[in-house]
């Protein structure tokens, strides 16, 4: 049975600016306000503010050279009527090498280097309070190799026209 009625306010706010010809920021910040009210009363039963930014940086550098990162954290939140979930963070990195006229590409990545990821969930009922911390395998590191087969031509020449047609509607 349902006995309560969730309310959720939730913002969000998003900017993304190229800073320099060889660096791309990225940032991201959200906020919200949780609150469970039983049905049979007026009264709210537990609520919580949230809040969470992540931040991404992508840098260029000379002979196809790049570096990228990501970090994000959260303050954590009611998940439901009693359970809530403590601040959380994450963390990659990658670096990578474009080849054979710009074709190819070789990425090196980084998921939680810092093992830092893990969720830690907090529950109250009656007076008797549990918690739970659970730590993920997140830790990764990945080599990866694309190759592009040729096609880059009729991509462009249709991207393009595409444009054209935009312009003249």
């Amino acid at each position: 049975a349902n006995n309560a009625n969730k309310q959720v306010v939730h913002t969000s706010a998003y900017f993304a600016k190229e800073l320099f010809k060889w660096w791309n920021f990225a940032a991201s910040a959200d906020m919200y306000y949780q609150a469970y009210q039983l049905k049979d009363e007026r009264k709210i039963f537990s609520s919580s503010v949230g809040y969470s930014f992540s931040v991404q940086n992508g840098f260029s550098f000379g002979n196809s050279w790049s570096v990228d990162s990501s970090y994000y954290w959260g303050s954590g939140d009611l998940q439901t009527m009693i359970e809530r979930n403590r601040s959380s963070q994450w963390l990659s990195l990658s670096v990578s090498k474009k080849l054979l006229k710009d074709t190819a590409v070789v990425k090196l990545s980084l998921e939680d280097p810092l093992n830092a990821y893990q969720q830690t969930l907090v529950s109250n009922w009656n007076g008797v309070e549990t918690l739970s911390e659970n730590k993920y395998l997140s830790q990764q590191i990945s080599l990866g190799f694309t190759y592009r087969f040729g096609r880059e031509k009729e991509h462009t020449e249709r991207n393009n026209s595409s444009l054209e047609e935009a312009k003249r509607m």
